[in-house]
């Protein structure tokens, strides 16, 4: 297997360790899921609707949890080999750490329509399982794709839903690739990363 769809799926373990992103409200029996059942919220699904779901909460998960009240945010806290999201005042959680969009469905402003996520690690670990400083997205108007090779090295790709959200010439593919554990991402790559996807839409 090449470094680079090695890379690729490197991204996935990460989000398997955070599963914080999902294109679909939870219903309460899909909220069950936790670290300990190995089962995760799928990420591919329909198009979200905007960037808040009914009843003022987000329409994504947060975690393994439901979604976030409107007038929160899901923060995703680094503990240790884990990540902890919960779902918190913005004030007190650092931007870095701020899950606020999983797709270009939130990202409405047109100043910044990229839904970008970003893994800086700590160092600690071995690669391709690195532990995270920080994880969070939020909706920007440029994001270079970069999928870590080390422990050392920030990821960042743009989560999408369909083919239409990758806009960039080189990461035109949307991807859905899954662990082992049943956990997802849906993000824009190359060509070559997305021999290791499951499915590209």
């Amino acid at each position: 297997m090449s470094r680079k769809v090695t890379a690729g799926l490197a991204v996935v373990a990460l989000w398997a360790l955070a599963n914080a992103c999902s294109t679909s409200t939870p219903t309460p029996a899909d909220a069950g899921n936790s670290p300990d059942s190995g089962n995760a919220v799928p990420d591919a699904g329909p198009v979200d609707a905007g960037p808040q779901g009914d009843g003022g909460f987000y329409d994504f998960a947060c975690g393994y949890n439901t979604p976030c009240p409107s007038n929160t945010v899901c923060c995703a806290a680094p503990d240790g080999g884990s990540i902890k999201f919960s779902c918190v005042d913005p004030a007190t959680c650092v931007t870095a750490l701020q899950i606020t969009c999983d797709g270009p469905d939130e990202c409405t402003n047109g100043a910044a329509p990229l839904c970008c996520a970003v893994e800086i690690p700590n160092g600690l670990g071995t690669y391709p399982q690195c532990q995270a400083a920080s994880l969070g997205t939020s909706c920007q108007a440029t994001c270079p794709t970069h999928l870590a090779q080390t422990c050392t090295e920030t990821t960042k790709v743009v989560i999408c839903h369909v083919g239409a959200d990758c806009t960039d010439a080189t990461n035109n593919n949307c991807c859905t690739f899954v662990t082992d554990g049943g956990a997802s991402l849906t993000f824009c790559t190359d060509a070559l990363t997305s021999l290791g996807a499951v499915s590209c839409h």
